[in-house]
């Protein structure tokens, strides 16, 4: 879990553990995230984030976040055994707010459970390009985000 602005993210080799805190409780010790930034506490933002070349067993993610812009995230490795979530999860929208997301990119990355891209006010400059999906999974994402070559999704049509 991290917050700021200019961050790498970068050929890192990782894996999350859940255990459920009593034998018969439905809470687990984590909720399973990989890599993650998510709004807390009045907010924050992304400006300036590259997330490559990592392998995992959990998602990447930017949760909720209302300002989301100049993000690199590619050439990630990710398994997600663990959780339901998508392997790549980008969401600008909060639980308050519709966002907007610029410049961001989503290159080369092998999954499974898909990708998860969201800002409903849409944005300029975002793609989701050349990633692989090895264990099913839809790819979801908001108008106004090119979508090309990728292998293995099911593709939803943009904001559905």
């Amino acid at each position: 879990d991290w917050s700021g602005w200019n961050i790498t993210v970068e050929g890192n080799d990782y894996e999350v553990y859940r255990h459920q805190i009593m034998p018969d409780g439905s809470y687990y010790s984590v909720d399973g995230e990989g890599i993650l930034i998510q709004e807390c506490c009045g907010g924050t933002s992304v400006n300036g984030v590259k997330i490559s070349n990592n392998t995992g067993n959990s998602y990447i993610g930017i949760y909720k976040v209302t300002q989301v812009k100049n993000v690199l995230i590619a050439g990630n490795k990710i398994s997600n055994s663990i959780t339901d979530s998508p392997g790549i999860y980008v969401d600008a929208d909060t639980n308050n707010t519709k966002n907007k997301m610029d410049n961001v990119k989503i290159e080369k990355n092998t999954v499974s459970k898909g990708i998860y891209a969201r800002a409903s006010l849409g944005g300029n400059d975002n793609v989701i390009e050349g990633n692989e999906n090895n264990n099913g999974g839809e790819l979801s994402y908001s108008c106004g985000i090119r979508v090309e070559n990728n292998l293995g999704f099911a593709i939803k049509p943009c904001g559905t």
